[in-house]
C-alpha cells in the first residue's frame, strides 16, 4: 500500500519534471479563456410531456476580442443518439429541442443540456441546465403514483382509484377564467366535512403592492408544469380569501382541522401516502414514522415557498432526490376570527413519533407527528386543501 507521503513526493516530482519541460517548449503556454459564464435561458425546470419542441438560447459568453464565438449543444441522455452527433452544420446560440417526441408513451425522465462556447486561441466555456419531463394525473399512467406493499411484495403504478380511499369521489371544478382548465379534484369524507385528496390548482389573480405586481401563488420550481402535480403554493391572504376554493368550497379552519387529525386517531404516516415521482419514492422510510396502505388523506412532500422571493424549500424534488433534504408537507388552516396569526398544519417524513415513557405527560402533536406552525401573512406560501360540509346529497 502506498503511504500518503509517498504519493505527495511522487506527485512533487511529477510537477518538477513537467516544469522542466514546459522551459524546453515556450510555445506550450495555457491560451486564455473566453470572458463570462454561459446560461442557457428558455427551459423551465420541469416540462409538460406534450410540451413539443422548446427553443433554448445561449448568453453570457464574452471574446476577449470581440470575435465571433462558436456554439455547440448536446443533450443527455439523448432521445435519438444519431441525431445527436455533431453533422458538421455550424450551431449558433439558439438551440431547438423536442425532449419527447412519443406523447403516447412519454419516458418522464430529467435531461441536461449543455451549451459550450469556444473561438480559435481560447479555452472555451459552458454551462448546463437540467430539465424534468412530467404528465399530470393520478391514473397511474402520469408523473405521481401509487404503490402498496404486502410483506416483501410492492405493487407499483396504481392510480388514486386502486388505493381503497373509504368514500373517495371526484368534483369538477368549472372555473376557467384567465385561461385556465377546468379540472377535477378527488375528494373523502372525514368525520362531517368533505375534504381534497389533492393540493389545490386554482391560479389566483396577483396583487398590487406601491405600485408592484405581486404573485399570491406560485408553481413548484416557477415551472407551469408542476401546477396541477404539485398544485400550487398560495400565501395565506389568498388561502382564506372568497373564490379561492371553488363554489361551495372553502379552507378549513384550525378547529375543523383539529376535530378530525388533532385527536390522536391519526399520526403524521396516515396523512402520508406510498408515492412515486417519475419512478422514484417521495417520502423517504423512517422506522419511527409507518405510512399506511389505506391513507386518509394522500399528502405529498410538497413543501413550502416564499413566494416574495420565488424559492421553494424541504419539497420531494427529483433531480436532487439523492440529497439530504427533509421533506414536509404543509396546508394553510384558517385561524380563529379575530386573530392576526396565519396558521398552518405540517407533517414531516422523519419526525418520530413518540410514544413516552409510562406516567410520561407528551404534547399531542409529539404523540402524532402533526404540529402547527405560524408564518407570515404575505410571504410564505403553503398548500391548500379545501373543504365542505358533508351531506347525503354530495
Amino acid at each position: 500500500m502506498v503511504s500518503r507521503k509517498t504519493r505527495t513526493a511522487f506527485i512533487i516530482v511529477l510537477a518538477a519534471m513537467a516544469a522542466i519541460s514546459c522551459k524546453d517548449d515556450e510555445e506550450s503556454t495555457s491560451y486564455p479563456s473566453l470572458n463570462g459564464m454561459v446560461s442557457i435561458s428558455g427551459l423551465d425546470p420541469f416540462i409538460s410531456y406534450n410540451k413539443g419542441t422548446i427553443e433554448m438560447t445561449a448568453s453570457g459568453a464574452e471574446h476577449p476580442e470581440g470575435k465571433q464565438i462558436e456554439y455547440s449543444w448536446s443533450v443527455s441522455p439523448s432521445e435519438d443518439e444519431e441525431e445527436d452527433e455533431d453533422d458538421g452544420t455550424p450551431q449558433t446560440e439558439h438551440f431547438s429541442y423536442n425532449f419527447c417526441e412519443d406523447t403516447d408513451n412519454p419516458d418522464l425522465r430529467t435531461y441536461t443540456v449543455t451549451c459550450s462556447a469556444s473561438a480559435e486561441g481560447y479555452y472555451g466555456i459552458s454551462g448546463s441546465r437540467t430539465t424534468t419531463v412530467v404528465k399530470t394525473g393520478l391514473d397511474g399512467n402520469g408523473s405521481i403514483r401509487f404503490y402498496r406493499q404486502t410483506g416483501n411484495e410492492t405493487v407499483p403504478d396504481l392510480g388514486i382509484e386502486d388505493l381503497g380511499i373509504s368514500s373517495l369521489a371526484s368534483f369538477a371544478d368549472t372555473r376557467t377564467d384567465d385561461g385556465q382548465e377546468a379540472k377535477t379534484y378527488y375528494y373523502t369524507t372525514i368525520g362531517d366535512l368533505d375534504w381534497f385528496v389533492q393540493n389545490l390548482s386554482y391560479r389566483v389573480a396577483d396583487r398590487s403592492v406601491d405600485g408592484k405586481t405581486v404573485p399570491q401563488c406560485l408553481s413548484y420550481a416557477n415551472s407551469e408544469a408542476m401546477t396541477d402535480i404539485y398544485g400550487l403554493y398560495y400565501t395565506y391572504e389568498a388561502a382564506v380569501a372568497e373564490g379561492t376554493c371553488p363554489d361551495g368550497w372553502r379552507l378549513p379552519t384550525e378547529t375543523e382541522w383539529d376535530a378530525c387529525f388533532g385527536t390522536g386517531e391519526f399520526k403524521s404516516g396516515d396523512l402520508m401516502v406510498k408515492a412515486e415521482f417519475n419512478g422514484e419514492r417521495m417520502w423517504e422510510y423512517w422506522p419511527q414514522v409507518t405510512i399506511t396502505d389505506e391513507p386518509v388523506f394522500c399528502a405529498l412532500p410538497t413543501g413550502y415557498a416564499n413566494i416574495v422571493t420565488g424559492t421553494f424549500k424541504d419539497a420531494f424534488d427529483i433531480r436532487y432526490s439523492d440529497s439530504s433534504v427533509t421533506t414536509r408537507a404543509v396546508f394553510w388552516v384558517k385561524a380563529a376570527d379575530g386573530t392576526e396569526d396565519a396558521v398552518y398544519k405540517y407533517i414531516v417524513e422523519d419526525q418520530p413519533v413518540y410514544e413516552g415513557e409510562d406516567g410520561e405527560t407528551l404534547p399531542l402533536d409529539k404523540k402524532t407527528g402533526i404540529y402547527t406552525g405560524y408564518a407570515d401573512r404575505t410571504s410564505f406560501g403553503a398548500s391548500i386543501r379545501c373543504v365542505r360540509e358533508h351531506t347525503d346529497g354530495n
